[in-house]
């Protein structure tokens, strides 16, 4: 349960608006993590700036620097979590956040004394960890070249420029470059994963996704989806000016086939039809499978009544040609009920059921000269 002042809406509360709302569900959980990181480290360095205030069992020069360090990496964060808010960019974000804790941490290295030094260098291995946490592997590999690279530059300057002797051993600088290329590994290692991961992800979520809204059969719309794409092209069409089609279409007789050929090759035929009526249409129209022998055109964009004829036309066409499965070629017919918007109704219950009534009505009336309308040539 969230109170009021809870951690869960204060890292919402932080979050930019652009993600919250226009964002997917994944972009919002990295930015919680990276405003939960900013804030986790504000809080931290806010911590440190009080006790070295307040302390006084360090030195007064170590704890000056202390101070000065924590302080800065306070207004560093608190500005870089404005960055964020404002732009709502993780790499911009990551960047921020390792350049002002870079530059803090060597503006005060010539102030520490000489057996802190080493001490003091230390954390900053941290640094491109949290970079690649905010903004990826794009910001936190070339901060962990930099940070590699600083205790060598800065033994360098210590004794070339001020012609003093190191204060870094060469043991430290051995350790530091073997860590440097440990967490270089682990990062990569974590970026493949994280991405092959999300690569996986993705792709089950768009086989679930088209599998919800598929025909498992046919790979036609289903009824849900139709009846959504229904309910969107009335409104386009009233919107509009325009006149759509419905075609409700009950294959005749097909449960002989299954009877006498067996059931795969009934599928066989499904898969055909549905082919078919997918080829004879236009791709912003829709056809979808709504029960086992019942396929549905739903035709837009139409201008005039006519257009109406040339949509039946087509689907007529496609299903006069004969269907060859295995050593089969089967003539199988049609009944259709065709309605039109907004002639026939003007609201997706009433074009569905005038659709469906004249489908049986057409079923009703169809000639009947053997007993089953769907007949079978030898194939050659």
């Amino acid at each position: 349960m969230r109170g009021p002042w809870s951690l869960a809406r204060l890292t919402d509360w932080s979050m930019p608006p652009d993600i919250l709302e226009f964002q997917q569900r994944e972009d919002i959980e990295r930015g919680r993590i990276v405003v939960a990181t900013l804030l986790a480290s504000i809080a931290l360095a806010s911590a440190y700036t009080v006790f070295a205030l307040v302390t006084e069992f360090l030195p007064a020069e170590l704890t000056a620097v202390l101070w000065r360090v924590a302080g800065g990496l306070a207004i560093a964060y608190t500005l870089t979590l404005f960055i964020f808010y404002r732009t709502a960019a993780f790499t911009g974000a990551g960047h921020c956040y390792c350049g002002f804790t870079f530059i803090i941490y060597v503006l005060h290295l010539p102030w520490l004394p000489a057996g802190l030094l080493e001490v003091f260098l230390a954390p900053m291995l941290a640094i491109p960890l949290f970079g690649a946490a905010i903004g990826g592997i794009r910001v936190g590999m070339p901060w962990l070249i930099v940070i590699a690279a600083t205790p060598p530059t800065v033994a360098g300057y210590w004794i070339q420029v001020l012609g003093q002797p190191s204060h870094i051993s060469h043991f430290f600088l051995g350790v530091w470059l073997m860590l440097s290329t440990s967490i270089a590994f682990v990062t990569w290692a974590f970026e493949h994963v994280a991405s092959h991961m999300r690569y996986r992800l993705d792709e089950e979520c768009a086989r679930f996704a088209f599998d919800a809204a598929h025909d498992p059969l046919t790979g036609l719309a289903n009824r849900a989806v139709f009846a959504r794409r229904l309910d969107e092209a009335i409104e386009h069409a009233r919107f509009n000016r325009e006149v759509l089609a419905l075609l409700y279409i009950d294959l005749n007789d097909f449960k002989p086939i299954n009877d006498q050929y067996g059931h795969h090759v009934g599928d066989a035929v499904l898969v055909a039809v549905g082919q078919r009526l997918a080829g004879a249409v236009r791709q912003s129209d829709t056809v979808a499978r709504i029960g086992g022998d019942e396929f549905v055109v739903l035709c837009r964009h139409l201008q005039r009544d006519s257009d109406i004829h040339l949509c039946v036309n087509r689907v007529n066409n496609a299903m006069a040609a004969a269907i060859a499965v295995e050593d089969h070629l089967l003539r199988v017919t049609a009944s259709i009920g065709v309605v039109g918007f907004p002639h026939d109704g003007d609201t997706a219950d009433a074009l569905q059921q005038r659709a469906d009534a004249l489908m049986y009505e057409s079923k009703q009336r169809r000639d009947r000269p053997d007993s089953s309308s769907f007949t079978k040539e030898r194939t050659p």
